[in-house]
């Protein structure tokens, strides 16, 4: 705990700062040693809790890749190489396909896609940069989308992949 591998400190106003240390991990059992700043008592904690207080900016940093939510969406467009429609709605009411033919859309499947599409993670992050947008092929994507919600919010989305399977897919937001 002289120099601990991770070191806490959760502060709210009007309350004293807490500082917990945590120390070396126990071989034996992953648990870990850990101090409260001011307490000369040493606490042995499984390793769940060392984890839990151990996380960097990427564990805490919002994931969600497309963050869009069905709720209030009234118009989607997506154009790729092998579909490129457009569907839209008046608030609360059914998806409609507004290209390339108007007719009647499944509101469950659109529903139900969105929600995959919400499901989706980053696994890192690159910095935008020109030279970054051209390497990653979003500048040229394989997929284009927009979602809006009525005029106040839009969201666009450019999904390219690389020539291989194992190739990672990059998403411009």
């Amino acid at each position: 705990l002289d120099t601990p591998t991770v070191e806490v400190v959760a502060s709210a106003e009007g309350v004293p700062p807490l500082t917990v240390r945590i120390g070396i991990e126990n071989p034996y059992d992953s648990s870990a040693y850990l101090q409260r700043e001011g307490d000369p008592k040493v606490y042995s904690v499984d390793g769940t809790t060392r984890s839990s207080l151990d996380k960097g900016t990427f564990d805490l940093r919002d994931r969600d890749v497309l963050a869009v939510r069905d709720l209030g969406i009234t118009r989607i467009e997506v154009h790729a190489k092998k579909h490129d429609w457009a569907v839209g709605r008046d608030p609360g009411q059914p998806y409609a396909f507004v290209r390339p033919v108007k007719e009647e859309a499944d509101t469950t499947a659109i529903s139900s896609w969105l929600g995959t599409l919400r499901s989706a993670k980053a696994t890192r992050y690159l910095e935008d940069t020109p030279a970054e947008r051209k390497r990653t092929g979003v500048e040229t994507p394989l997929v284009d989308a927009t979602f809006s919600r009525g005029a106040t919010e839009t969201v666009r989305v450019r999904l390219a992949a690389g020539k291989a399977d194992s190739d990672p897919v990059y998403a411009l937001r």
